[in-house]
């Protein structure tokens, strides 16, 4: 090519090597530029998710749910929460409590930390063996590192062994008072010739669990999950994740922290209400409507956030928790470990041998065996009780005051959600909410019909407006 440019006249272009030390010293210089900074990972958003994470119609939203459910109505002012609140510092807590009360023209109280839950999952991909670290680096706004605490910024790519693993989900709850339910993982997509005499197989392994708050759910063992791709088999994850997991998770936290058990009790009183709070996965808004007997049945109530605005109101995502979980585990790995010397590896084959439906390749097995071995470990490192907090802060549902952390701290009104059970668009014209509008000033809605429940803002699935919306519109 060089000769060809010589014979037309040209002169070809002299290839120069950049220094290593000029390199870091330009990457010093971009990193203290005032308008950008130096990140390893950024992923573009879509206009949907940015019009829905910059909507104050869907922080409105958010804020009239919180303030429908989030307090109880007493018949006398609880003195804890009077002596509280008088002295508390942040003034929105003070003024949230008196606009419910005056509203609901009764005192409240409101819903124990230990009662109000976040579910959401994850789908890191792993392999046998850890993954060294590239030193890339791109240039970002700094004003989108100041904001990843709240934003879903960041993910990790998959790597070179991209065929030598697999993707395993993960599926947590936690709670306000910076607890964790036993995590549940799932391979799911398995073909008939992998899992021929199961749809849906639940592997049950003792040790795999994570200890946190001092609360131990579920007798210290933990789940696998393994489910065919047939349809239908997500929304049959969720429905044994509700009966198996969150129910019981919650009736073991009225036993740890209020003493009461409530197998023993026909009826949990009011003042133990919980609160769970999920994504619009139509899996899961599926799984919430054939297990909605049974939740009402133990005094939960389900609330929905805002569709495409979960990185800013989903506790998990507003939490450093799935960034850490993502980071650390490439790094980690049981390879070199054989079985006799780690008691999580026997388990483990011992368990998934007792289960002969399962015929999945052997470099398939071994990377969930070498997952299952490293995950507890990983989560561990990130489910502390501090990073759990700061998802249940950044989104408003508890304040950050420690001698208190229990009330929401919101500077909004929401006293019309009551009585439609979720804040409809004609509801925010009537009171004058500005619209949404994407980049260009165009004006964007959400007027998704009661099928759609997924792509609607907010709501309380238990609430009677929003059921009778959905049976009206099933017959």
């Amino acid at each position: 090519q060089d000769n060809r440019i010589r014979r037309s006249g040209g002169v070809p272009l002299a290839s120069h090597t950049v220094s290593t030390r000029t390199v870091k010293n330009y990457k010093t210089e971009l990193a203290f530029h005032s308008k950008t900074s130096m990140t390893q990972k950024a992923i573009p958003k879509s206009q949907s998710r940015e019009v829905a994470e910059r909507s104050f119609r869907g922080a409105f939203g958010l804020a009239c749910m919180i303030g429908s459910t989030h307090f109880i109505p007493v018949d006398k002012e609880d003195p804890d929460v009077r002596r509280e609140l008088a002295n508390c510092k942040n003034p929105d807590t003070r003024m949230l409590y008196d606009i419910v009360t005056e509203v609901r023209q009764t005192p409240v109280v409101p819903v124990k930390t230990h009662l109000i839950t976040s579910t959401d999952e994850t789908n890191p991909y792993h392999f046998v063996g850890s993954a060294k670290e590239e030193d890339k680096h791109k240039i970002v706004l700094a004003d989108s590192v100041r904001q990843s605490g709240s934003y879903a910024c960041w993910v990790r790519d998959d790597n070179s062994k991209a065929f030598s693993g697999t993707r395993i989900n993960t599926t947590l709850t936690t709670t306000a008072a910076r607890t964790l339910f036993q995590p549940v993982f799932c391979v799911a997509g398995l073909n008939e010739r992998e899992m021929p005499n199961h749809e849906f197989l639940v592997v049950k392994v003792p040790g795999l669990c994570v200890s946190s708050g001092g609360v131990l759910v579920g007798e210290g063992c933990g789940y696998v999950l393994f489910t065919r791709d047939t349809p239908g088999a997500k929304q049959e994850k969720f429905q044994w994740y509700h009966e198996t997991v969150l129910v019981p998770g919650i009736n073991h936290h009225r036993l740890e922290f209020d003493e009461f058990d409530a197998s023993l009790n026909s009826e949990i009183p009011e003042e133990l209400r919980a609160v769970c709070y999920s994504d619009g996965d139509p899996a899961q808004v599926a799984a919430f409507d054939s297990t909605l007997e049974m939740l009402s049945a133990n005094k939960i109530m389900n609330n929905k956030q805002n569709a495409s605005r979960s990185a800013v109101e989903q506790g998990l995502d507003c939490c450093p928790i799935f960034k850490i979980y993502q980071a650390e585990l490439p790094k980690r790995t049981a390879k070199y470990r054989p079985p006799e010397r780690c008691p999580m590896k026997r388990k483990i084959r011992k368990a998934m041998r007792k289960e002969a439906g399962l015929k999945m390749a052997p470099s398939k097995t071994e990377a969930i065996e070498d997952f299952l071995c490293v995950a507890g470990d990983v989560l561990a490192k990130a489910c502390t009780p501090h990073n759990i907090g700061l998802g249940f802060e950044e989104n408003g549902q508890i304040d950050r005051e420690l001698e208190l952390g229990r009330y929401p701290s919101l500077n909004a009104i929401f006293a019309t959600f009551d009585e439609f059970g979720e804040c409809l668009d004609e509801r925010h014209d009537q009171m004058n909410i500005p619209n949404d509008v994407d980049r260009d000033g165009n004006v964007v809605r959400r007027e998704a019909g009661i099928n759609q429940i997924h792509m609607k803002r907010c709501l309380c699935y238990n609430h009677v407006c929003t059921r009778l919306r959905s049976e009206n519109s099933t017959n």
